[in-house]
């Protein structure tokens, strides 16, 4: 074995498409009530696609070379590409809609709902739920996604 987890940033990024497009119906009916057109879900739309593809070239650039590889410094520069690549989505507060403080994670924390079980995107589920939030607070987190997602993409693209 290679020390590398082959598929662990392509799977990912399928994982994030998944969740995304499982949260996108809610919020395009929370953005109807706040009277605010969809067109503001096409940023996080496009970024989640290039995430995608920038996974799959990866895949194809960094790691199928390294198959069979045994150069330790060369796993190490993969291994530390996928660990940055998790910390894009780490936020300096707490999520909302997350359990605590510590739940900084923007793809996966647990649930304010339900402290054994994550879910994906957990602020996306809060808003999508929460009777009283405002345009603001929707388009701020779903500016703070776009940018974690941006930043994962270039991680990947230019390692």
């Amino acid at each position: 074995s290679s020390g590398i987890n082959a598929e662990y940033g392509e799977v990912y990024c399928q994982r994030i498409s998944e969740w995304w497009f499982q949260h996108r119906p809610g919020l395009v009916e929370l953005l109807t009530r706040l009277k605010e057109g969809e067109d503001v879900l096409k940023p996080v739309d496009s970024i989640v696609s290039a995430l995608n593809k920038a996974a799959a070239q990866f895949q194809t650039d960094v790691y199928s070379p390294l198959s069979g590889e045994s150069d330790p410094m060369e796993i190490r520069r993969v291994n530390d590409i996928l660990l940055h690549f998790d910390r894009a989505f780490l936020s300096d507060t707490q999520v909302p809609g997350t359990l605590s403080f510590y739940s900084r994670h923007l793809l996966v924390s647990p649930s304010a709902d339900d402290a054994y079980s994550g879910s994906g995107f957990p602020s996306l589920k809060w808003m999508v739920s929460n009777q009283s939030i405002t345009k603001d607070e929707v388009l701020h987190q779903l500016e703070l996604i776009r940018w974690a997602l941006k930043s994962a993409r270039d991680i990947l693209l230019f390692n």
